[in-house]
């Protein structure tokens, strides 16, 4: 079925006389095979992070093109630890 409906929105502040702090955001909102997929992209004062969520459950966060690791402190649901 692929994908049935995208949404795209950006968002910067900041600039040459904003002070040296620059931030920029984009989100991207698909759903793939009845998946809600969100994927965040945020650079703030050159370091770059891209998340991406699955049915509010988040899969991937890059930051510079470097995966990490998701320990659940992340993730929009609360995670069962023993």
């Amino acid at each position: 079925m692929g994908c049935r409906f995208a949404q795209f929105s950006s968002t910067s502040f900041g600039g040459p006389t904003g002070g040296g702090n620059f931030r920029s955001t984009s989100t991207s909102t698909k759903y793939v095979n009845g998946k809600k997929v969100v994927t965040k992209k945020v650079v703030e004062n050159g370091v770059e992070t891209v998340m991406v969520e699955e049915d509010g459950v988040l899969k991937s966060r890059m930051v510079n093109g470097v995966q990490q690791a998701l320990d659940g402190a992340h993730s929009s649901k609360p995670s069962i630890r023993a």
